[in-house]
């Protein structure tokens, strides 16, 4: 997938969630927003060891094809893979952390597959990314690599 994305750094539940609506003004002004593009959250970096003002975040629309950069709007491609999958309904910010706990935890007990990294993905199955909704729908995605390969 390839996406267009403005850089966040510090506590993940610091991100400015304006930055989406950002990103679609500029995607509709460009001609790259077309209704239907994905709009995704990309965690590189473990805030349990990166030090919170050096963690990433990037706020991200799909978009169809590569671009140049331009001001704060990057464009990068999500790595190709397999992705252990969970679907979290509810409230962005700290109310996730159990989600990521859960994937986390059912991954270390899997045979077969295991966790090797970051990024973290969320696809936010949404038109607007709010974390006052309560009841927001969410797909986390972390890579992973089957055992033995």
């Amino acid at each position: 997938i390839t996406v267009a994305f403005i850089r966040h750094l510090g506590a993940y539940t610091e991100a400015d969630t304006g930055t989406f609506d950002a990103l679609n003004t500029w995607a509709t002004a460009t001609g790259r927003y077309d209704g239907d593009n994905l709009l995704l959250g990309i965690g590189h970096d473990d805030p349990n060891i990166t030090p919170v003002d050096k963690v990433r975040f990037d706020a991200c629309l799909q978009v169809y094809a590569p671009f140049a950069p331009t001001g704060v709007i990057g464009c990068q491609q999500l790595p190709v893979g397999d992705y252990a999958m969970l679907t979290y309904v509810g409230p962005y910010g700290p109310a996730m952390y159990a989600a990521y706990a859960a994937i986390f935890t059912y991954m270390q007990r899997r045979p077969d597959y295991t966790l090797i990294g970051l990024p973290a993905v969320e696809i936010y199955r949404t038109t607007r990314v709010n974390p006052d909704y309560a009841l927001n729908h969410t797909e986390i995605l972390l890579p992973v690599a089957k055992k033995g390969v």
